[in-house]
């Protein structure tokens, strides 16, 4: 830096030199500022640089020099210190996230499930994976007697499932929801059991931007995309539509329920 610095300083003093002696003798020869001053610079500055040139260390130099330092490493300090061989880092298992429905281990799908089944204990019997994007949720209604409240208590809780779902089945969006909505049986032996009595379908983008706190079952009955009905879930579903508001507010669903019928 120094000797960079001392060399500006040489070259400077140079060219100032060369201005003063040049626009003497221009003076000297008659000639005005007008071409004293142009002249002047442009000799003054080949001066600078041409002192600068010539004061500067010759690069090729430079390079030998360095050369012939790094030769003079001895030998027995580089052998003193070997480079240790480093292990490839094992691969790391992708966690769950980082992973595609297809790609997952039984005991991956099972965290998943598990997941979504604590969102309703009770009621969601099984849950499995159709596609990354689509899932089956099996759901219990144990009520027998009450069918008009069999259809409403299922859209209740359709509308706390899927607005839970996302959560519940992070990372993964599924874009289709059909719930298998079984209802409970007794034979003629008074043996119980479940039977399914509609497939309710939703497609889960139709829910972007719903503003939650505003949304009813009613709401949960009209946006399936999807909704088929087995006997004793059509009986159930009939009897719902003879409710005059829910005819009136889950006016969809019940148009379906009477094409059902027909």
């Amino acid at each position: 830096m120094m000797k960079d610095f001392f060399i500006f300083i040489v070259a400077l003093a140079a060219a100032v030199l060369v201005w003063k002696l040049l626009t003497k003798w221009l003076r000297a020869k008659g000639h005005r500022g007008i071409v004293v001053v142009p002249l002047g610079l442009v000799v003054s500055l080949l001066s600078f640089f041409l002192a600068a040139g010539l004061m500067l260390p010759d690069p090729q130099k430079k390079v030998e020099k360095a050369e012939a330092k790094a030769e003079k490493v001895e030998p027995e300090k580089v052998a003193a210190t070997p480079e240790k061989p480093v292990a490839p880092p094992a691969p790391a298992e992708p966690a769950i996230k980082d992973k595609r429905l297809d790609q997952l281990t039984a005991a991956d799908e099972q965290v998943i499930k598990d997941s979504i089944k604590k969102l309703q204990e009770d009621e969601i019997a099984e849950v499995s994976f159709v596609s990354p994007e689509f899932v089956k949720i099996t759901y219990l209604r144990k009520s027998v007697w009450d069918d008009k409240h069999w259809v409403s208590s299922f859209m209740h809780d359709a509308l706390r499932l899927v607005q839970k779902l996302p959560q519940a089945s992070a990372p993964f969006k599924f874009k289709k929801v059909t719930f298998l909505v079984q209802t409970a049986t007794v034979d003629k032996l008074g043996r119980k059991g479940h039977q399914l009595g509609m497939a309710v379908t939703y497609n889960t983008e139709d829910f972007n931007g719903a503003n939650w706190g505003n949304m009813s079952a009613w709401n949960m009955a009209d946006m399936a995309s999807e909704v088929s009905f087995r006997r004793l879930g059509l009986e159930s579903a009939v009897e719902y539509c003879k409710d005059e508001d829910n005819a009136k507010y889950a006016n969809v669903f019940c148009r379906r329920v009477v094409s059902a019928v027909m």
